[in-house]
């Protein structure tokens, strides 16, 4: 059901990303409207389905994009033991201006609570 949930997060998502050209605007609209999603309440599929709208329905900022979902991975690999390259992902962290998911993920979080 995870997999079928965010992709229906997905459809559910992706027609308020139309017409918006700016990433962090696209993402944050995103994070929003994920929030209303009915089908689910569990936050990762939520999450999950927002990212993959955002993926699907960008083609300009596309490598910030994948490069700031592979930092998120990359963290959150770090925090349950499976061994990543520091250097490498500080290096990332240098090389460019990341999409703040994260922090965009919980702002949305926190202004959707009543």
């Amino acid at each position: 059901m995870t997999t079928t949930a965010a992709m229906i997060c997905v459809h559910h998502v992706r027609p308020a990303l139309k017409g918006i050209t700016d990433l962090d605007e696209r993402v944050r609209a995103a994070f929003k409207e994920a929030q209303s999603f009915w089908a689910s309440t569990d936050e990762d599929i939520r999450y999950r389905g927002a990212v993959a709208a955002v993926v699907l329905e960008t083609t300009d900022q596309k490598g910030r994009l994948e490069r700031s979902i592979k930092i998120v991975s990359s963290l959150g690999a770090l925090m349950v033991g499976v061994p990543v390259n520091l250097e490498l992902l500080e290096g990332e962290l240098k090389a460019f201006k990341p999409v703040p998911l994260v922090g965009m993920w919980k702002d949305a979080v926190k202004e959707a609570r009543w």
